[in-house]
């Protein structure tokens, strides 16, 4: 649905880009780009006020004692960090999801840059590339679905699936760098692109029931804090080779899926990742029933009662793998 929405919105903006005539001349087009931004607040406004007013309140968790609601995010990615070594398989895929999210956000960042020089900017190639990418991906997802449901192909399938994708993103890109017929030089490469690249939908099987919130935020902090270490050390890769050339740090890029390809592929295991979270959340649950049974009886919580040393105690209830 949402890309369907997004597709509307697009389809509104090439009107309102042909009305303004922006391919006669530069002027034109560097104003069609403002009220492309115009357009797009208001849009973004007029979506948003509704949610606000009829948006139902919708309680969550009660905070844990002595945090509030600023201390309580720091509280729980510190909880995660230390729940994390427990989940192995978790922390692979932490590990290489950082690896990859580093490099599919430099390798769209960098083509993204060439695709802007190659069309000069023009606010309607652009805008038309949007819709193919968006369409792409609304196919893509109920292509994916429909492959999987006819197949069975487990999530870890589907996910090495679109880490190929992303290494023959980058290995695109490497030819590119001594060819100028065939790397992201010519405007129709964009569009197989946005086709290619709306075609993927990423999937994780890889957190505990009832953690899912806790241990999303991590990789989604994990998935931000990698997206600026690429860019920097792609621009300084340019600024380090004499000519300026803007497809070099497609090597790093290739090697860096490669090795986040690797990391995920060999070692990730997700029947594996099952076991360990079971046994996680038998003793997640084995704790606070301990802690439970001391507040009953009105003693106070020490570090016998706590968590941590639940998770030190024998592991009778794991389960047999």
């Amino acid at each position: 649905m949402q890309s369907a929405g997004e597709i509307v919105i697009l389809a509104v903006l090439v009107g309102i880009l042909f009305a303004l005539d922006v391919n006669a001349s530069a002027a034109n087009n560097l104003w069609g780009l403002s009220v492309l931004i115009a357009y797009a607040t208001g849009v973004w406004i007029v979506l948003a006020i509704p949610w606000f007013i009829l948006e139902k309140r919708r309680p969550g968790q009660k905070l844990p004692p002595g945090t509030n609601i600023v201390s309580v995010g720091f509280w729980n990615i510190w909880r995660a960090l230390v729940q994390i070594w427990e989940l192995k398989q978790s922390l692979l895929y932490l590990i290489g999801y950082f690896l990859l999210g580093d490099s599919l956000n430099t390798t769209v960042t960098v083509i993204a840059t060439q695709q802007n020089s190659v069309v000069s900017y023009n606010t309607l190639t652009l805008t038309y590339l949007l819709i193919v990418g968006i369409a792409a991906q609304d196919a893509g997802i109920l292509a994916s679905w429909l492959i999987q449901k006819r197949y069975g192909f487990s999530t870890k399938t589907m996910f090495n699936a679109v880490m190929l994708g992303v290494l023959l993103l980058d290995g695109w890109g490497v030819i590119g760098i001594w060819s100028q017929s065939f790397g992201f030089h010519h405007e129709w490469e964009f569009w197989v692109y946005q086709a290619f690249y709306g075609l993927f939908v990423c999937q994780c099987e890889v957190t505990p029931r009832g953690k899912e919130f806790l241990f999303f935020s991590l990789y989604s902090i994990m998935g931000k804090t990698s997206a600026f270490i690429g860019p920097i050390v792609s621009s300084a890769i340019i600024d380090a080779d004499p000519k300026g050339n803007n497809s070099l740090p497609f090597y790093f890029l290739f090697g860096l899926t490669g090795l986040s390809f690797l990391l995920l592929f060999f070692f990730v295991d997700l029947k594996k990742s099952r076991r360990e979270q079971e046994r996680f959340l038998q003793r997640e649950e084995a704790a606070k029933q301990r802690r439970a049974s001391i507040i009953s009886q009105g003693r106070p919580i020490d570090d016998e009662g706590s968590l941590e040393s639940d998770n030190k105690a024998p592991k009778s209830d794991e389960v047999k793998s």
